[in-house]
């Protein structure tokens, strides 16, 4: 008995380290709706927002602004299994909105 449990924890472990998950958040307050892999994460706009649970190597990231005119975000991010990937969006040089990983 005490050899299945620990194999149904070795087995959860391995599955959960293969997720990861990924925080957006704007440098200026914007609201925005995040989409990861065509999916959307949030319902409502907000500032902030985190995709958990994540799985393969890759990601495709679109952010939409609520702000009228601005233009979509769109990236593709690799992905660190188990990880916490955390990036704001910010404004370049040329006013263009850009992740930058923290």
């Amino acid at each position: 008995m005490r050899y299945l449990i620990f194999s149904i924890f070795i087995i959860c472990s391995l599955a959960a380290s293969g997720q990861s998950n990924l925080t957006f958040y704007t440098e200026e307050g914007e609201n925005f709706i995040l989409y990861v892999n065509g999916a959307q994460t949030n319902k409502v706009a907000a500032s902030r927002v985190k995709a958990k649970s994540i799985t393969g190597e890759f990601a495709q990231v679109k952010i939409k602004f609520e702000t009228p005119g601005a233009p979509e975000l769109k990236k593709g991010i690799m992905l660190e299994s188990g990880k916490e990937m955390i990036s704001v969006i910010k404004k370049n040089n040329k006013g263009r909105y850009v992740l930058r990983p923290v």
